[in-house]
């Protein structure tokens, strides 16, 4: 088996998390626009909407996609609102706030054992590249939570027009960090995107889970232990 040179991650879910969550984000914005809503019942919503979505597959032109990113968002966003029946003032307004609200730094964290991952990953000498089904906010967020330097290449979904799983998206950070499918291994907490996009793509993957309750030859419960998926 070719011996590893380089680590990717994924980045929401798998590095960093929303806190103290997307509904409270949401209920934050919202009452700014004269709208009073409990931040639970909004983070149910999202959550359902958002697997929805998720569920149609991408189109994938070549290409940057930079308003791609705005747009679908927006969509979700206010299907969000539909189904709570929510009613905002100038809603335009309102998404714009919110959608920029998302690249701030104190909206996220990053999982404790992030860090440390992306340290071992260093000391160890390897490559590393970030993943992710994001947009242009990504690069903005990454310098905000220090953790931009340990990234030798960005690669966003919405900058090179290919989204997860595409396979495409996986040979795009293989060539930027010049090396062989097998020999990279990309982590990440979606099976679908992360683990069959990566495996189709020629590379090994694991699956961040960190409520399992047992780790096996593709699952792992803390980032700290890729070491185990090899």
């Amino acid at each position: 088996m070719t011996e590893i040179k380089a680590l990717f991650f994924d980045a929401a879910g798998t590095l960093l998390h929303a806190h103290p969550g997307v509904g409270h984000v949401y209920a934050e914005v919202l009452a700014q626009y004269g709208a009073q809503v409990d931040a639970e019942r909004l983070e149910e919503a999202f959550r359902a909407s958002f697997r929805r979505r998720r569920q149609v597959p991408p189109t994938n032109a070549p290409g940057p996609l930079e308003n791609e990113g705005y747009d679908w968002w927006k969509a979700l966003v206010f299907d969000v609102l539909r189904s709570e029946h929510i009613a905002v003032r100038a809603p335009d307004a309102f998404f714009h706030e919110l959608y920029w609200r998302f690249a701030e730094t104190d909206v996220w964290r990053l999982f404790p054992d992030a860090l440390p991952a992306l340290l071992d990953a260093r000391g160890r000498g390897l490559k590393t590249a970030l993943v992710s089904n994001w947009d242009v906010r990504l690069r903005r967020l990454i310098e905000g939570l220090g953790i931009a330097p340990f990234f030798d290449a960005v690669v966003i979904s919405t900058e090179v027009g290919f989204e997860k799983p595409d396979p495409r998206i996986f040979r795009v950070a293989c060539e930027r960090l010049a090396v062989g499918p097998d020999a990279a291994l990309h982590l990440g907490d979606n099976v679908r995107e992360d683990l069959e996009g990566a495996r189709a793509a020629g590379l090994r993957a694991g699956l961040v889970d960190r409520n399992a309750s047992n780790q096996s030859e593709q699952v792992i419960h803390d980032l700290r232990y890729w070491h185990a998926l090899l």
